[in-house]
């Protein structure tokens, strides 16, 4: 089904009334390892999905990212207890399968660790905290 996202557990109520498949996702040009640049919330429409893992189309341009341009494709998953779905890379996804992670305490995110890859997507969310950093 096309749009069975929608119905997604961890996405449901996450949508604009208007735009049924957007909504914001948290997307950075790497961690605070590889950019100076914090994460930014970005509109997406969902364009599919495998699972976990989101497919989409970022519908506007971010403010400070090199990387993040608006009509870029994007993946994005919704970890536990984030209050934003979160850019992931299919790097990020292959090396994030072989991780054994304990929470973050201090993160309020279950997927919170110092992951091994050049995204340091969990370093980038724990260094920036963003809640107080975020461009919306």
């Amino acid at each position: 089904m096309a749009s069975n996202w929608r119905e997604h557990p961890k996405l449901k109520g996450r949508f604009l009334a208007d735009h049924l498949d957007d909504l914001q996702v948290i997307v950075h040009d790497g961690g605070p390892r590889i950019t100076q640049a914090p994460p930014e919330a970005v509109w997406v429409t969902i364009t599919g999905m495998d699972g976990e893992v989101f497919r989409g189309q970022v519908l506007n341009q971010s403010h400070n990212l090199q990387t993040m341009h608006q009509d870029n494709g994007i993946k994005f998953v919704m970890p536990a207890g984030s209050e934003h779905p979160i850019m992931v890379t299919d790097k990020y996804l292959r090396e994030r399968e072989s991780w054994i992670t304990t929470p973050a305490k201090s993160a309020g995110c279950r997927s919170c660790c110092n992951c091994p890859c050049n995204h340091k997507i969990a370093n980038l969310l724990i260094a920036y905290h963003i809640e107080s950093r975020l461009y919306l």
